[in-house]
């Protein structure tokens, strides 16, 4: 068996969660058991590989609007837009909480990077975070409802 380490820089904080929620972080950080260290699975990688090359899978990338309030609640706001980049869907989503009557972002936050900059900057806060990630559930929930049934 051939073993290689692999150094990840990433521009986002990078989380991946090991089940039940704890305090500001979505969920807490998946571990070995016998080291203590912490782990990605090789899953999380192929599916990032495969992102990354344009296979989202499905149909036309599949039905990204049933996906992606799972998504969210599974993997955090943050790890979402990481993932979905700059899709039509999340692209709506941040616009969405960018708007004036919402003010969830700054205004001047109409890309997935500068809202993943605004909500993981030194001037965010779990808070912050939280009332985003419950408005970007309802927007996207909002949006199931008015979204055509699917044809059979």
């Amino acid at each position: 068996m051939i073993s290689k380490q692999l150094i990840i820089l990433t521009r986002t904080p990078l989380h991946v969660g090991a089940g039940s929620s704890v305090g500001a972080i979505d969920q807490p950080v998946m571990r070995e058991r016998h080291t203590g260290f912490p782990i990605i699975p090789g899953s999380a990688l192929k599916h990032w590989d495969a992102h990354q090359k344009g296979d989202r899978g499905g149909k036309e990338g599949g039905d990204l609007l049933s996906k992606l309030p799972a998504m969210v609640v599974n993997n955090g706001l943050l790890a979402t837009l990481a993932f979905c980049g700059e899709a039509d869907l999340t692209l709506a989503m941040v616009r969405h909480l960018a708007h004036g009557e919402i003010g969830r972002l700054d205004a001047k936050a109409q890309t997935v990077k500068a809202a993943l900059d605004e909500l993981s900057g030194p001037n965010s806060n779990s808070l912050h975070l939280q009332m985003a990630t419950q408005e970007a559930l309802a927007f996207l929930n909002y949006l199931k409802r008015l979204a055509p049934p699917k044809e059979k």
